[in-house]
């Protein structure tokens, strides 16, 4: 999240109408033993905040990117806790299918594109719909 002078500034759509709050303002009550956020009043987009300083844990990210991590976080988590294939290996396979370094094959990081090719993957049967119905739903950019 960027900084201009005293205020914050959103990652996603530039406003400094940016507040320090809990995430209760996305989910509808309080999840976690930390709650807080920092929250783009113009555009809804959010990232946690770090204790002690308040500081944002990455770069606020949009309510579409935040679907297409937890779909793929969903879906990889089962693949790799069924025990057929470990962790590590399977961010390795991961990794190679989408051609990026090893570093950058994880959901936190992924841009919008990535996260959509990895829900394709993921999803064989109906990745593309899945796709669809969150473009709707939550909107692509914003």
């Amino acid at each position: 999240m960027g900084k201009d002078g005293d205020g914050r500034k959103c990652d996603v759509c530039g406003s400094s109408n940016v507040v320090l709050t809990t995430n209760s303002r996305v989910y509808g009550r309080n999840y976690g033993d930390d709650p807080r956020i920092y929250y783009c009043e113009d555009c809804g987009a959010w990232v946690r905040a770090c204790h002690p300083k308040n500081s944002p844990r990455a770069r606020m990210v949009s309510r579409y990117t935040h679907r297409l991590r937890k779909l793929c976080h969903n879906r990889f988590d089962y693949i790799w806790s069924t025990g057929l294939i470990s962790r590590k290996r399977l961010y390795k396979r991961l990794s190679a299918k989408l051609r990026v370094p090893a570093g950058e094959a994880h959901f936190g990081v992924m841009s919008d594109e990535l996260l959509e090719k990895c829900v394709l993957m993921l999803y064989p049967d109906d990745g593309d719909e899945v796709i669809q119905a969150n473009r709707k739903i939550f909107g692509r950019n914003i």
